[in-house]
């Protein structure tokens, strides 16, 4: 259904300005030129899971009418299970002792559905309507066995969970295209409305007679007796070891028990039921309105009007077990258990150093008589086995993750294109957009007496954003572009972001609070880009060139720790540093090497290479004599940016074969702001490799091999330096074999 992609990396007037990294734009078919039927069949396996994955699709179209109206139909199925072996740390800031270790096994089956369809009526050469519409369920299946290493509270934590998330997404858009005067004046106008709903679904493995799914979490917890801790008690790495006391390495770190825990030693600590809601409906009009002057000067004007609309909450049932406290525990040994590891084993990559302590956790059937309602409502000796506690809009804790608003932004444009020569090409204007925000959530009020009420609250925001834009082009030669844009752009906070309440999860280990602030300001971005661009005189490009971004207002995420009511909370907030810069330098080139002789003409390369470097003002904190606190103004690196990234891709394409191998290489970035420096959280340095490869049998059959992360590279974070992890996880290999089929 994509006709084509439309990339520019300076945008230009007549696009939205939310584009500091540019514009990337899918353009969709409505209806095919000739009668088509195609259809595609896969099947694959993930080797992380060791499970299958499917999928198929079938599009249909034509054009009736002697042209004028064309249609086209398209469904797609497409089911992929998934695996994750991976093993966390959580550090303390001040004297970066490891508070726990978290050993975190997840399987799940992603599912997704969904229908489009696309109309196209063309009663002249001058007049054009489309229609578009789609519809698509997505299900996301997932469970999780997790072994945490309480090694400050000398405890040991083994959690179950099991859900399944729904998203429904669907919606349509109307177009027309109108020429008038000898096609010099032309009108696009735009009207569309999508929708995105997010649930909980059904689990195969709780009874759906409940009256709402959620998400479902048993945790069993016993006394865990830790050897090799330090003399004050902790647990370090080697290279933040105190003193006299040897750490574990950091691709090593062991419990060191000094005797076995069993899983009769683990008893029933608590359940969660956790229900995730959330609603997006987007309404959207534009309209543009182009006049050719002459043909060296055309002239474009037009406006856009944008409403989102958004919903969230997330109720919460806990029920904490009194078992231990009445002295009747329930252990898990009263429970079926499954194997574990399995599938592979768990962190194979590694060597499955953790096999020696790891438990087998409670079959997923089990958390049907866990969460059954005798269960939840059962008694000993006449006292209730659970304490009830609902966590809605209606209570002081969980009230601010409840909420509802709007974003509306009306934007206007005009720009101009001139052929000032043969070599020389001017395209200059500006664009103005409004944005206009308000949230309607909940506020906890606490009196002189300590007692906490819920009030609604609205919060509103609104600012207005003024971009003027300039592109030169300079063509000396048919095949060789020198370009030179000024573009100013924004970047506007994340809906979620501008929630002026907070969300509590319990799922993360630590739990965590993430807060929202109304008050953020967009950032901007005044952009300098030079370009250059060299055709081959077969097929073939190449490219350079250098960048310069000076930000103001950059948004950066927070990260704190707050200890409420004798529990600490990893506490995440956005905030706008003051000011910035991204400067750097790119090379490209796409060649085919049709000048060899014969079968290795069909070999072809493609690469690119990007050099960043960036800076950005953050606040810095530390203690003076008396130990108050200071803050002062650090400067440290964007977040989310590398300094080098490099993908290359070596092609074979001859005949009825192509081949393609092709690598990606990320350096580090900084993930999250947490401290100081040395607690920053950073993304590792990561190198990924895919394959895919196809075999024409007929002009209408082909058949087709994908294969994904060959390198098997792992998700990594880290706590301020490499050897200190915070988050290791591994993949694995997947891959896909499948047949197309043009019938017609």
């Amino acid at each position: 259904m994509i006709e084509y992609v439309q990339l520019s990396k300076a945008i230009t007037p007549d696009m939205e300005g939310d584009a500091i990294g540019g514009s990337v734009n899918f353009i969709t078919k409505a209806a095919p030129i000739k009668r088509t039927l195609n259809v595609n069949v896969g099947a694959g396996y993930n080797n992380q899971a060791q499970r299958p994955t499917a999928s198929a699709s079938v599009l249909f179209g034509d054009r009736i009418a002697q042209g004028k109206f064309g249609y086209m139909i398209s469904g797609t199925y497409w089911t992929r299970n998934w695996g994750t072996d991976n093993y966390e740390m959580v550090y303390d800031e001040d004297t970066k002792a490891i508070d726990n270790l978290q050993l975190r096994d997840y399987l799940g089956q992603r599912t997704t559905y969904g229908a489009n369809v696309g109309f196209e009526y063309e009663p002249n050469a001058n007049n054009k309507f489309t229609v578009r519409g789609m519809y698509t369920q997505f299900m996301a299946d997932e469970s999780a066995a997790e072994q945490t290493f309480n090694f400050n509270e000398g405890t040991m934590d083994l959690r179950v969970r099991n859900g399944v998330t729904g998203i429904s997404l669907y919606g349509g858009e109307i177009n027309g295209e109108h020429r008038f005067g000898n096609g010099r004046l032309k009108l696009d106008w735009k009207l569309a409305s999508y929708t995105a709903d997010m649930k909980n679904l059904p689990s195969d493995y709780v009874d759906t007679n409940r009256s709402n799914a959620g998400y479902y979490m048993a945790t069993f917890s016993g006394a865990a007796d830790y050897g090799n801790l330090a003399s004050d008690g902790k647990k370090y790495l080697d290279i933040d070891a105190p003193t006299g006391y040897t750490g574990d390495h950091y691709d090593n770190v062991q419990p060191h028990l000094n005797s076995p825990v069993n899983r009769g030693d683990m008893a029933l600590s608590s359940l969660y039921d956790i229900r995730s809601e959330s609603f997006e409906r987007d309404f959207i009009g534009q309209l543009d309105l182009s006049y050719n002057a002459n043909e060296k000067m055309k002239f474009k004007a037009g406006g856009k009007f944008k409403r989102i609309n958004l919903e969230r909450g997330s109720p919460m049932y806990i029920y904490t077990s009194l078992g231990s406290y009445y002295g009747a525990p329930d252990y898990m040994t009263n429970y079926d258990e499954r194997e574990f590891p399995a599938r592979g084993g768990f962190l194979s990559e590694m060597d499955e150093p953790y096999n020696d302590v790891l438990m087998n956790p409670i079959e997923l059937d089990e958390l049907n008589t866990l969460f059954s309602e005798e269960n939840l409502n059962s008694e000993y000796n006449g006292r209730p086995l659970f304490n009830h506690t609902i966590r809605d809009e209606n209570a002081p804790g969980s009230a601010g993750g409840f909420y509802d608003g709007h974003e509306q932004v009306a934007a206007a444009y005009l720009m101009g294109e001139f052929d000032l020569s043969a070599k020389f090409k001017l395209i200059a204007g500006a664009r103005y957009e409004h944005s206009f925000l308000e949230y309607n959530g909940n506020a906890v009020e606490e009196d002189a007496g300590g007692n906490e009420t819920v009030k609604k609250v609205t919060n509103k925001n609104n600012y207005g954003s003024f971009l003027p834009m300039a592109h030169i082009k300079y063509s000396p030669k048919d095949n060789l572009n020198l370009k030179f844009a000024y573009t100013r752009t924004l970047a506007r906070p994340n809906f979620s972001d501008l929630n002026p309440t907070e969300t509590v999860s319990v799922i993360s280990n630590p739990p965590t609070i993430s807060r929202g602030n109304i008050n953020l300001e967009p950032t901007y971005s005044n952009n300098f880009d030079l370009m250059g661009e060299y055709f081959f005189e077969n097929v073939g490009l190449l490219s350079g060139g250098v960048f310069y971004k000076s930000l103001s207002n950059l948004i950066y995420n927070a990260r704190s720790f707050e200890t409420i009511d004798g529990t600490t909370y990893r506490v995440t907030e956005p905030k706008n540093s003051e000011n910035g810069w991204l400067a750097g330098f790119e090379v490209g080139i796409n060649k085919r090497l049709d000048f060899l002789p014969g079968f290795w003409s069909g070999f072809g390369v493609e690469a690119n290479y990007t050099f960043a470097d960036s800076e950005m003002e953050v606040p810095e904190y530390s203690y003076d004599t008396n130990g108050d606190v200071v803050v002062s103004t650090a400067k440290e690196k964007i977040p989310n940016q590398s300094n080098h990234i490099f993908n290359a891709a070596l092609f074979y394409e001859k005949g009825i074969v192509s081949v393609r191998v092709a690598g990606n290489y990320k350096g580090a970035a900084l993930a999250v702001v947490q401290g100081n420096p040395d607690d920053y959280c950073w993304y590792d340095e990561n190198f990924t490799m895919d394959m895919t490869a196809s075999v024409s049998l007929t002009k209408k059959l082909r058949l087709y091999l994908e294969l994904n992360n060959l390198t098997n590279a792992p998700l990594r974070y880290y706590h301020g330096r490499t050897d200190r992890p915070e988050q290791t996880e591994y993949y694995s290999l997947r891959g896909m074999l499948g047949v197309n089929y043009t019938i017609f």
